[in-house]
């Protein structure tokens, strides 16, 4: 056999090899990657009228310091409460909603009375999720909003007691004065002053359960969206403590008053 083609054909063979060695690693990323699996989530549709979720028996520590968080779609720029402790219309420790015509997130706090507040500067985008977070932190006597994992207002405030009687209640409060119209999703209370980066880094990621502080935690992932869920009479809470609210004058069947598709969860498998 010509010496020429022998040579020819062991480099031919040594190249192909080798090549074949370079690229492998590239090919098998391609097969190995993760998908991206989008999991719509329910949420829970509030009609702004006399909507809301009650628990008589939920009492946040003030001393401890507290947040409450969650993400919220508003259909007009009137009062939505994302979740108040109050007896009659007073913070009883806390109330916070958005602002009638403004837009924009309030924050109270007091015992009977307003002991501290604080007033945010972004304006809610109607028909858009937003996350809004509240904290109230002992050590440095403040009161902290957040939008969407950032800084929105801040305030002093005396430390808040609880008063008896008051009703921990999600997305009106007990007089009826601030009812959301719209919808909320995922609504976390701790028994903690969240940190901004605590905050930043989980607010897109539904939870276990059982994280420290956690005191109360809703998805809201019952139901059927927008179909007929009458028998649902409370919504589970997902931590240890069993902190259920009741559904109270809600429609139950529909596109509105009701559970309905929530902020859209994103996970690799």
């Amino acid at each position: 056999m010509n010496k020429k083609y022998i040579l020819t054909t062991l480099l031919f063979w040594t190249c192909s090899i080798a090549s074949a060695q370079i690229m492998l690693p590239a090919y098998q990323g391609v097969f190995n990657k993760k998908a991206l699996v989008i999991t719509p989530s329910n949420g829970l549709d509030f009609d702004g009228v006399n909507d809301y979720a009650v628990n008589t028996s939920l009492v946040i520590t003030p001393s401890l310091g507290f947040t409450i968080e969650g993400w919220m779609k508003i259909r007009d720029l009137g009062y939505s409460a994302l979740a108040t402790q109050t007896k009659s219309y007073l913070p009883a420790p806390f109330d916070m909603y958005v602002e009638n015509g403004s837009g924009r997130l309030s924050f109270l706090v007091g015992q009977s009375n307003v002991s501290g507040s604080a007033s945010g500067s972004t304006v809610l985008a109607i028909g858009t999720w937003t996350h809004v977070a509240f904290v109230y932190n002992p050590a440095i006597a403040k009161v902290i909003i957040y939008v969407n994992g950032l800084q929105d207002g801040i305030g002093d405030a005396s430390p808040p007691g609880n008063v008896a009687g008051s009703k921990f209640i999600i997305g009106n409060r007990d007089d009826l004065f601030t009812g959301l119209n719209g919808t909320l999703d995922d609504v976390r209370i701790w028994n903690v002053a969240r940190t901004p980066s605590q905050i930043l880094a989980n607010m897109n990621n539904e939870l276990l359960g059982t994280e420290t502080g956690l005191k109360a935690y809703y998805t809201f992932n019952q139901g059927i969206a927008a179909g007929s869920n009458t028998a649902i009479t409370t919504v589970n809470d997902q931590t240890i403590n069993a902190v259920n609210v009741t559904l109270t004058n809600f429609a139950k069947t529909g596109a509105t008053s009701n559970f309905v598709v929530g902020k859209v969860q994103s996970s690799f498998v």
